[in-house]
Formats: C-alpha cells, structure tokens, sequence
C-alpha cells in the first residue's frame, strides 16, 4: 500500500519557459515580502482570494474578491467599496454565502466599525453591510443562517456576541463576573440551534488554577446552560477543543496538568476527554503522556513510572464522525550564546545569551470515540522547525476508511506520514512544493499552508521567492497548488 500526495498536473502546449507536465497551480505577483491576499476554502465552490486595491479617497477604501473554481480557474470578480481605512479579519464560509469581516480602527476612545461582505454562490452577488457590535477586538466570526457569531480571544481582551443579520440586533451573554483568561473552543450545532461555548477563568484572582466551563446556548430563544468541568484536586485543566457528535450531543477534548508535580504554567502532563450527552456533562478520563507510544523506547520505559509533564502547543479537534482526534506539539525556547567584546582602556569580552526561536520536537496525535475513550494514539517528531513565533503545524485527514494522514507545510516542503491506529503505514516523508516552471529555484517560502479541499482534494498556499534558473529573472509570488490524497 503506497500513499501519494499528487500535485494535480496540467497539460500545456510546450512554448518558451514553460513545461508540458506543469502543476495545476495559481500565481499572483506582488512585491516583495508583501503579504496582501487573504484565501478563503468553499470546498466545492472553489477559493475567494481577498485583497486591499486601493484607497479610492480619503474615506473609502477599495478591496478585491476574486472567485476561482476548483481547477483555479478565476470564475468571477469583485469590487467592494468600504468606508475609510481598513484591515482584513477573517472569512467563514456556510455552503451558500461566505461572510468576510473587515474592522475600521477609530481613535483610542472609539470601539471600532466592523463592516461584512457577504457573497451569495446562487446569485453571485456581494452585499456590503456594516455589524453594529460593541466589541473591542473580534479574533473570528461564524455564521450561520441570519445570525453572525462573533469572538475576541485576544491576550488582554475576551468576548463574545452574536448578531442578528435582519434584525440589525447585537445579543450579549452574560457569561460570568469574574475576568475570562481564555474562550477555549466556540462550536455550532445548526441541527439543534445550539452553540457550545467553552471558557475558562481564576475562581480568585491569586489563583493560578483555572475553572472551566461549557455554555450551550440555543441562539433562538437566547436560553443558556451553563455546565462546570467535574473537579479533580489531583488535576487540572489546561485546555479544550469540543466537537459535536450529533442530536445536541458532543465530547470535549484537551490536555491536563497533574498538580502532584507542583508547577502549572504551560506544563501538560497528559490528554483528558469529557462526553456531552443528553444535556449533561460525564465524568472525564484521564491519559497520561508517560503511556503515549513513542520511538524512543529507552526514554518511554524511564518515564512509564512518573508523571510526563511538557510545554505544548494545543491544535484543533479533526474528525470524520467516527474518530475525533487532537493534535498537541511539543516545543521548548531555544537559546544561543555568543561572545561581545567592548574594546577600550581595557579590552573585555563577555557571553551574551540570545533567544534563537522556538524549537519544536514532537506531536503528539490521540484519536477518541465519540464517548471519549481512546482508540489509538500516535507520535510525530519534526525535521528541525525553528520558528519565531507559536503557531501549530500538524494538520490530520482520517479518511472513510480510517488512515490517518498526517502533514505539515514549513517553508517549501511538505512533511508528511501514513498511519492506522498504531501502525505506521507509510514512513516519514518530506517533498518540495512544485513550482511553475522546471527553471524555477526557489530561494525561500514562508506562510505556507495545507487546507482539506473538497473529497479527496487539498491545496497549499503561501508566498516564494523565485529565481528562473534560465533567464536569471526574480519574482515573489501569492501561489495555491491542487493536490490530491491517495492510496494505491
């Protein structure tokens, strides 16, 4: 059995600087080091690519949205005009609309204005509305039918709100009184009107122990449940991820911290699950890191006896209603040392200590039923990732007959590996990003990402610097490539 991860190829007459078998790929030329466009997945309908064009004057703003069909053929084009200066948040996409969210900055004692462009596939048309919402900072927005969801997960600044479209009406909830330190996942169950909201907050202000808290709430009646995680004295929640299962159900999923060990900070000691049933909470289980199977042998058997605490980065739940699965990546700060000299009346030298970047090692991959017990767990270690901000990496596809296809974009690579529960199907494997061209070098990529498509489609993102070998010419590009996933 052989994966491939197939860059879709497209057939051209051969003609000067160009090749008969070149990938099915889309570049747009910007300046260089310029991050301009925004991509956006509507699965079947293709991609919407978002762009600041100009400034039409000193209080209207012009933006781009421009439509390509899944074989990145551009299908239709738009130019929307919104009041004075403005920045690109992000987009969420319902089957029939994509809502994109732009934010006007005012002065210091201001809110700011949120304006959305929402672009209806049936009719082809954009209407360009403004969302009277009281928020400071907006992190995300979903939507669904008239209503538009709205969250701030910022460092000093969290909050919620949704918004009724026709109605031109912000609702509030009052979630609780204390400061909120974290909203841990935001969920829409469309069947069942529910939205499942999970935050977390300090029961005391000197605490360092967080209380966490699902709120589900029906977005038609505004009624809310409020539901508290069980309270362990020996454990302590760290983070979670929640996926609905179906008929109001849902599991949460996150990492736990054993407080025998004293310390907390962002030290995870292990996975731990908590099934939603019939509108209530179930009793947690608990997974320790000490009993993840790893490659390193000698190490497992060294901690199979103690608690496994590490600093982690936690991603987002992926499922294909049979396996819910969640991504955590182990990193740590690294720290280079170099020597500064001073000369003077004395000539001195001294070690100077340099932070490098963050440096990630392993993920981590646990895969659950929907009732919350593990199925099989998994490791993934990265081929030297030094990075200068924390973002996840590893993204997962469990397919309908439950492979797990594991991958991460960085730089102009894809690193990737096929797996069964707990067997590795297909090993480790890293390949290059084709480009346009046989002549073309690619000096360096960054921004780079893989998104699930549509079936058993991808496509990956991101900026390069290019060289064409042949002519010696330089261009920075906006590219998307097709790929497909299969098995042989």
């Amino acid at each position: 059995m052989k994966l491939r991860l197939i860059f879709i190829l497209l057939f051209i007459p051969l003609c000067i600087n160009a090749q008969s078998d070149s990938p099915l790929r889309l570049e747009l030329e910007c300046d260089k080091d310029q991050t301009k466009y925004q991509i956006s997945n509507v699965h079947e309908n293709g991609i919407v690519i978002t762009y600041f064009n100009s400034m039409s004057n000193l209080d209207t703003a012009t933006w781009m949205i421009l439509c390509y069909d899944t074989n990145l053929v551009r299908q239709n084009g738009y130019k929307i005009k919104i009041p004075g200066r403005t920045s690109y948040v992000n987009s969420y996409y319902t089957g029939d609309y994509i809502y994109i969210l732009f934010q006007k900055l005012q002065s210091k004692k201001e809110l700011p204005k949120w304006y959305v462009a929402a672009l209806d596939f049936n009719t082809k048309m954009v209407d360009v509305f403004e969302v009277f919402i009281e928020m400071e900072a907006v992190t995300y927005m979903k939507a669904v039918n008239d209503y538009l969801f709205f969250v701030a997960n910022e460092d000093k600044y969290k909050d919620f709100c949704y918004y009724r479209i026709s109605e031109k009406k912000q609702e509030k909830l009052e979630m609780i009184d204390e400061k909120l330190s974290s909203i841990e996942f935001f969920e829409i169950d469309s069947a069942q009107h529910t939205l499942f909201l999970g935050v977390a907050f300090a029961e005391k202000k000197s605490s360092r122990v967080n209380i966490f808290r699902l709120m589900a709430v029906n977005y038609l009646t505004t009624q809310v449940y409020t539901f508290d995680f069980p309270n362990y004295s020996d454990y302590v929640y760290m983070s979670a991820r929640l996926a609905p299962t179906g008929s109001g159900n849902a599991i949460i999923i996150g990492t736990y911290n054993n407080l025998q060990e004293k310390r907390i900070g962002n030290l995870h000691s292990g996975v731990f699950t908590l099934p939603f049933t019939n509108g209530n909470l179930g009793d947690p289980n608990f997974y320790s890191y000490s009993a993840i199977k790893t490659k390193d042998t000698e190490s497992l058997n060294r901690v199979q006896n103690n608690n496994l605490n590490i600093q982690l980065l936690v991603g987002n739940l992926y499922s294909n209603g049979q396996q819910y699965v969640l991504v955590t990546e182990q990193f740590y700060p690294e720290y280079s040392q170099s020597t500064t000299q001073h000369v003077g009346y004395y000539s001195t030298s001294y070690p100077t200590v340099v932070f490098t970047g963050y440096r990630f090692t392993n993920g981590y991959i646990t895969s659950f039923d929907s009732d919350g017990k593990l199925l099989w767990d998994n490791y993934f270690p990265f081929n030297n990732i030094l990075t200068q901000s924390l973002y996840t990496h590893i993204n997962v596809y469990v397919d309908k007959f439950n492979y797990g296809y594991l991958y991460y974009p960085f730089a102009n690579t894809i690193t990737s590996t096929l797996i069964k529960n707990y067997d590795v199907i297909e090993p480790i494997y890293t390949q290059d990003i084709e480009t346009s061209f046989k002549t073309d070098a690619v000096e360096y990529g960054h921004g780079t990402e893989i998104e699930r498509w549509h079936n058993n489609y991808f496509y990956i993102s991101g900026y390069q610097y290019i060289r064409d070998l042949k002519s010696k010419n330089k261009r920075f590009v906006f590219f998307v490539n097709k790929i497909v996933y299969q098995i042989d």
